[in-house]
């Protein structure tokens, strides 16, 4: 029933495109290099593994890196410096769970939020002076101009039928890919599983294709980042609970890992932490008896907002982190050149 309003959805789509393509949109470049790492989906990609890995590359080639993010849910507006390279300023709430997860995660980085790109890129670049600005969730955000734009698709929604909003999550069609750089196809099984979503790209557009999954290395206790060994924690029970945007993925990451997932819960993208949740989560907790209950780094700072009932939770419940970062299975090289290119 919702495959009419996808059809309205395309056009609309494809008009402003097309309006950027001709110039009646005008996007409007910076004084830096601008790194774009995006998606064609509402989420759920691995953007921000991406976001913190290519953080990681500049960092280690000595440039100073500003990123930029929206901040979706925050309960702010405007400019908001999250973190200016040494230290946090802003608390989860004002900043939005994704670019404060972030910059704990890339201390050496400063990080912004602002809904309107242009004028973020401009203001960070005049007080923070960066080498390089990577915009983070970038792709559709074309009045700022970029040098470089990565995009990632998961291996999923290149070998299944997707649709467009409303009907799908897709915010554009596959033929949007040719604006891309590099195309970084994520949640890849196996290089089995890659090389037949590439083969389908390849048919489809003329731009260089890397690969990665998502591989779980450790468990880090969120009351003390205290990290538990791979080797010590094979064939224990763990219950599971994310609000992220592929909800499915903590429990496959922590089966991966060799835990045995007793229980899943599985919340809204964003999802804020109640004390309700956290009750259910404690009862689920006290009838199963499992040795971990895991989640994921981007639920865990949402949980940082310092209320008794959070610390209560965090420090009664025996509450992991599963790291996970990209491997890549194909085509790193690839986006290392880029980078390198774009930044020297």
């Amino acid at each position: 029933m919702l495959l009419p309003f996808s059809f309205l959805y395309w056009l609309g789509v494809e008009l402003r495109n097309w309006f950027f393509d001709i110039g009646v949109l005008p996007t409007t470049g910076v004084a830096v290099p601008v790194i774009s790492i995006g998606n064609l989906s509402t989420g759920g990609t691995g953007k921000t593994p991406l976001t913190e890995y290519v953080g990681e590359i500049l960092i280690l080639r000595k440039k100073k890196v500003a990123i930029l993010s929206r901040g979706y849910g925050r309960k702010t507006s405007g400019y908001l410096l999250v973190s200016d390279g040494s230290g946090m300023i802003a608390t989860v709430e004002d900043a939005g769970d994704e670019p404060f997860q972030i910059a704990r995660r890339l201390q050496a980085a400063s990080v912004i939020v602002h809904e309107n790109r242009v004028k973020g890129a401009q203001r960070a670049i005049e007080e923070l002076k960066p080498d390089v600005l990577v915009l983070d969730d970038g792709f559709q955000h074309r009045y700022l101009g970029r040098n470089v734009n990565a995009v990632l698709v998961t291996a999923e929604e290149i070998t299944t039928t997707q649709f467009l909003l409303p009907a799908g999550n897709r915010r554009e069609p596959l033929r949007s890919l040719r604006r891309a750089d590099v195309i970084v196809v994520t949640k890849c099984r196996d290089l089995q599983h890659f090389e037949t979503a590439r083969k389908i790209l390849q048919a489809r557009v003329s731009v260089p294709i890397s690969g990665f999954r998502l591989l779980p290395y450790g468990l880090r206790k969120a009351s003390s980042n205290e990290l538990v060994n791979r080797q010590a924690v094979n064939g224990k029970t763990a219950i599971t609970f994310s609000g992220i945007g592929s909800p499915g993925s903590l429990r496959s990451s922590a089966e991966e890992f060799g835990l045995s997932v007793v229980k899943n819960f599985q919340y809204a993208d964003h999802h804020w932490y109640s004390a309700e949740d956290l009750r259910s989560l404690r009862s689920a907790y006290e009838a199963a008896k499992p040795d971990f209950v895991v989640t994921t780094a981007k639920d865990i700072v949402r949980m940082s907002q310092k209320t008794q009932v959070h610390t209560d939770f965090l420090t009664k419940t025996p509450v992991y982190v599963l790291e996970v970062r990209p491997s890549f299975l194909s085509g790193e090289d690839v986006l290392i050149d880029l980078l390198d290119r774009v930044a020297a």
